[in-house]
């Protein structure tokens, strides 16, 4: 009997610009047999696939010098590439890039807060045996997250996209968020030695059974990293409130994208629970202002401010921070688009509101129930906000419960009463959804860190 040629491990080419990142997954996929190569940068990744060739792609979608929808467009518009399968990561806030993703030809899109890379793995197995990729439980069904979204040729990309994620807005179950559990049961092969020599079959990667969970050692490591970013956050910051040009205000932008994206490092997820949390949101909130620096103003400037001194505090006390942050918020507002709005803006980081559209209905559940962020339009029947939230002090559960004032009123003595009446936070119409989330998120953990006895 001839015997038959020795089969050719499978290649990988991962695309990062973040180190750590990069390395974990490389560990990963080099465990299970795959060949791997790292490029940190978009132009160098588009280069090397002309030069060598590779059996999948694993890519980021924020790149320095060419991003990663800039590169599926090059990818796809080559015959060679046709067939290529390019597995993308991104942020889940993040939802019209990954749309664009589909658009250009990614073969399958993950959100990084929802996929675990045991599941990553699994839909590049898949993807190049021909197979369905299997179902991530936990990607699949976190709230408004689409675990993969496969290539249809009955179905336009961005229409399964959004049917998808339709779907997945209906949905409601208690999200499991990146809580350390799933990165810790999911991502421990990171960490595990690399075994000596192939695979028994070199050519179907296999996962590990056994592997060990980040150390107190890399965790600290990754916190004290984490410190030192936080310092160039600040820097680049001040530099985008001293700003006087668009271009100026750009490049602090870019900038503090940069350096927040970083945050989003698995060990860091399991070392500080809801650090990638707030951190994703944030980078969002960063990307809409970078397509539009315009949009810098005062308003946005003190989000951005809270956001870093947010990340700061989770960063120094890490050891007070609780696992889970499941905040309860009452949403109140007279008009069904403004509803739907903060509706919408709360979906993108896991919170579904109580939503009310009278004022003294919504006293009466404030009288009942404990709420930890109460959100009021201020122009109401019977009762505008300003007054819902002076009653609502009366109230003994929501006596010191934080509250968030969205208005069209951007004069300065509605400032002066949504201080007076007890507000925390007052932001005006028309506004970026994003921010709103922002602004939750902060309030919400200074509230869960203050009830743990660590003020924010």
């Amino acid at each position: 009997m001839t015997p038959q040629p020795p089969t050719a491990p499978r290649t990988l080419l991962i695309v990062e610009d973040d180190l750590l990142t990069a390395t974990l997954y490389q560990r990963r996929f080099e465990q299970a047999g795959y060949k791997v190569e790292v490029c940190s940068d978009g132009q160098a990744a588009f280069y090397r696939l002309h030069e060598t060739t590779f059996s999948a792609v694993l890519m980021d979608l924020m790149l320095p010098q060419m991003n990663g929808v800039q590169i599926l467009g090059k990818i796809r518009a080559q015959k060679r590439f046709a067939t290529l399968p390019v597995i993308v990561l991104t942020n889940a806030h993040l939802d019209d890039l990954a749309g664009k993703a589909v658009t250009a030809g990614a073969t399958r899109v993950f959100f990084k807060s929802t996929v675990t890379p045991t599941a990553v793995l699994g839909a590049v197995n898949a993807c190049l045996s021909g197979e369905p990729s299997p179902p991530d439980h936990h990607a699949s069904l976190s709230q408004n997250r689409v675990a993969g979204l496969d290539r249809s040729p009955a179905l336009s990309s961005y229409a399964r996209f959004s049917a998808e994620r339709a779907a997945e807005t209906s949905f409601r179950e208690p999200t499991e968020r990146r809580t350390g559990s799933l990165l810790l049961a999911e991502e421990a092969a990171f960490h595990a030695p690399l075994t000596a020599g192939p695979t028994a079959n070199p050519a179907v990667p296999t996962v590990p059974e056994h592997a060990s969970v980040p150390t107190l050692e890399e965790c600290d490591a990754a916190v004290f990293a984490a410190d030192q970013r936080l310092k160039d956050m600040r820097r680049w910051l001040k530099n985008l409130q001293k700003a006087s040009s668009s271009e100026q205000r750009l490049e602090s932008l870019h900038q503090l994208v940069r350096v927040v994206h970083w945050l989003h490092s698995p060990v860091l997820a399991a070392a500080i629970p809801c650090l990638s949390r707030i951190s994703e949101a944030f980078e969002a909130l960063l990307w809409e202002l970078a397509g539009d620096p315009s949009g810098v103003n005062d308003s946005t400037l003190l989000t951005l401010s809270r956001a870093v001194d947010c990340l700061g505090t989770l960063i120094s006390q890490r050891a007070d921070i609780p696992a889970e942050i499941n905040p309860s918020v009452l949403v109140l507002d007279d008009d069904l688009f403004s509803r739907r709005a903060m509706v919408r803006s709360l979906a993108k980081v896991n919170i579904s509101p109580t939503v009310m559209d009278n004022p003294r209905a919504a006293l009466e559940a404030l009288r009942s129930t404990t709420f930890d962020l109460v959100i009021l339009d201020v122009r109401m029947p019977e009762l505008n906000g300003f007054e819902v939230c002076k009653l609502m002090r009366s109230c003994a559960p929501n006596q010191k419960t934080p509250v968030i004032f969205v208005t069209s009123l951007n004069d300065f003595q509605s400032r002066v009463d949504s201080v007076l009446s007890g507000g925390h936070e007052l932001i005006v119409k028309p506004y970026l959804l994003v921010e709103l989330a922002v602004k939750v998120l902060v309030l919400a953990i200074r509230q869960s860190l203050h009830t743990h006895k660590a003020v924010l």
